[in-house]
C-alpha cells in the first residue's frame, strides 16, 4: 500500500479509509489507471448535506489505459469526496480532461454505506463503481483547537459537554435523525433557556459503536444526569453498518486521546465546585453559529413542500430493497449499555425517529434498507426491554411509516424539517415531564 503524509484533519482518501475502514484496502485490489472525465454530478455544499459533514460524489470516466493492477479499459463510475470533515472539496476538473487515478471497488470498503452520496448521473446498474484513492485532501492548516478536535462537526457538541458537564440533567443522543429532530432546548424550561441542563449529543452518521461509547464513557460520567433520550434508528442494529467509520474517526481523534490521558482530572470535579455555565458562556467558546443546546435543524429541503410525482418516485426508490443483516453482537452491545444506564438509576426514553410517511409503502421501512420483518423484531425487543425495566420507556414513533408527520414536515426522506422537529420534541418533552419526579 502506498504511504502518505498527514497534515491537519486528513491527508488523502487512502489515509482516511485506512484509518476508518480497518485495512479495507489490503482486501481490495488497487488499480492505477489513465482516465478521461465524461460526466459529473454537482458538487454539494455543506448546507445541502446538513446534518452530515461529509459526502461522496459520483462522476463518470472512460478508462483509457490500465497502468498498474488488473482491469480493463471502458466506462466506469468513480466516487470522490465532495465534502469531508466539514470542508468542501474541489471538483474533478473539466469534462474531457485526462488524468491518472488509483481506484478500488467502492462496495468493498466497509463503512461507506453510511456516507451521503450525490449522484446526478443516469442510472446504469451494470457500470462498475470505484473509489478514487488519489484525490488530494490536504488541509492547509492544523486545527486551531486540537484539544477539542474530535474529527467532525461533533467537536462543538463535545466542547459544550466539557463546559456544562456538571449541570447537565438530560442528554439527547442517537444519530442525525435525532440530531436534527430533537430540540434539546425545550426540556426543563425555564431553567434550560439560560443555563443549559439539557443538550443534544447526536453524532451524524454514527452507528451502535460510537453511540454506546458516548453513553458509557461520557454520559455516565455526568454527575447530575437524570435522563437519556435515545433516538434508536433501526439502522444501528443492521450488521451492514459495521464497522462504524465515525467510531474509528472519534477514537483516533486528538480530543479523545486527550480525554483518555487526562480522564481522572477532567471528571474529578466535585458537585457544586463550579459556577453555572450560561448560554452566553457556550456561545463565546463555540461561536455564534452553533446551537447552544446541540440542536441544528435541517433547513435545506431536498423536495418541494408540496409532494410531486418525481419526488414521490425518488423517495419510494430509496425504500425499494431490504438490506438488513441481523446482528446479535449489536444487540448485545446495546443491551449492555442500557443495563449500565439504568443500573445507575438514570431513566432512558427510547424512541424510533420518524422517516418520511411514504416509507409505509416501501419494501423497507426506511431509506437505510430495514425490512419490515426486521423492523417488527426490533420494535418487539425494545417493547420487551421497556416492560422488563421500570427505568426504560419506549415509543415507536415511526411505526413503520404509519405516523402523523406529513411530507411538508420533512426536509428529506429521513430527516424532519424544523416544524416537524419541534412537534416531535414536544411529544418527547411531555413524556419526560410526566415521568419526572417533582422534588
Amino acid at each position: 500500500m502506498n504511504g502518505c503524509w498527514l497534515k491537519g484533519i486528513v491527508c488523502s482518501l487512502a489515509a482516511a479509509i485506512v484509518s476508518c475502514g480497518g485495512g479495507a484496502l489490503d482486501e481490495n485490489p488497487e488499480v492505477r489507471v489513465e482516465a478521461r472525465l465524461l460526466a459529473t454530478s454537482g458538487m454539494p455544499t455543506l448546507e445541502e448535506i446538513a446534518p452530515y459533514d461529509e459526502a461522496l460524489v459520483h462522476h463518470e470516466y472512460e478508462v483509457e489505459r490500465v497502468l498498474d493492477g488488473e482491469g480493463e479499459p471502458g466506462r466506469a463510475r468513480v466516487a470522490r469526496w465532495g465534502v469531508l470533515a466539514s470542508k468542501e472539496q474541489e471538483g474533478p476538473g473539466e469534462i474531457g480532461s485526462v488524468g491518472t487515478m488509483t481506484l478500488v471497488p467502492l462496495d468493498g470498503v466497509p463503512g461507506l454505506d453510511t456516507v451521503r452520496v450525490r449522484d446526478d448521473l443516469p442510472f446504469e446498474p451494470d457500470l462498475p463503481v470505484y473509489l478514487d484513492l488519489s484525490q488530494s485532501l490536504a488541509a492547509a492548516d492544523a486545527p486551531a483547537q486540537v484539544r477539542y478536535d474530535y474529527r467532525s462537526d461533533f467537536s462543538k457538541r463535545m466542547r459544550t459537554y466539557w463546559l456544562a458537564r456538571d449541570q447537565i440533567r438530560l442528554v439527547v443522543t442517537g444519530n442525525s435523525h435525532t440530531g436534527t429532530g430533537v430540540a434539546a432546548r425545550e426540556f426543563f424550561l425555564p431553567e434550560n433557556e439560560t443555563t443549559p441542563v439539557a443538550v443534544n449529543m447526536s453524532p451524524a452518521g454514527s452507528g451502535m459503536d460510537l453511540q454506546c461509547l458516548l453513553v458509557r464513557e461520557y454520559l455516565m460520567a455526568l454527575p447530575r444526569l437524570e435522563w437519556i433520550v435515545w433516538g434508536v434508528s433501526p439502522r444501528i442494529f443492521n450488521g451492514r453498518t459495521v464497522p462504524c467509520r465515525r467510531h474509528e474517526m472519534f477514537i483516533e481523534s486528538p480530543g479523545y486521546r486527550f480525554d483518555r490521558e487526562h480522564w481522572e482530572e477532567l471528571v474529578g470535579i466535585e458537585d457544586g465546585a463550579t459556577e453555572a455555565v450560561t448560554v452566553g458562556d457556550i456561545r463565546e467558546a463555540t461561536g455564534k453559529g452553533f446551537k447552544y443546546w446541540g440542536w441544528s435543524p435541517a433547513r435545506h429541503r431536498d423536495y418541494p413542500e408540496v409532494l410531486d410525482a418525481t419526488s414521490e418516485k425518488d423517495i419510494l426508490r430509496q425504500c425499494r430493497m431490504d438490506r438488513f443483516i441481523r446482528s446479535e453482537d449489536l444487540w448485545a452491545q446495546f443491551e449492555e449499555t442500557v443495563a449500565l444506564v439504568t443500573g445507575k438509576g438514570v431513566r432512558l426514553l427510547l424512541f424510533t425517529p420518524p422517516y418520511h410517511p411514504l416509507t409505509a409503502r416501501g419494501v423497507s421501512v426506511d431509506v437505510d434498507g430495514t425490512g419490515r420483518e426486521a423492523y417488527e423484531e426490533i420494535v418487539e425487543r425494545l417493547e420487551a426491554m421497556a416492560r422488563e425495566n421500570s427505568l426504560v420507556l419506549f415509543e415507536d414513533i415511526h411505526n413503520g411509516g404509519e405516523h402523523d408527520f406529513p411530507h411538508e414536515e420533512f426536509a428529506n426522506a429521513d430527516h424532519l424539517a424544523e416544524a416537524g422537529a419541534m412537534r416531535l420534541t414536544a411529544r418527547l418533552v411531555e413524556i419526560v415531564e410526566s415521568h419526572t419526579e417533582v422534588d
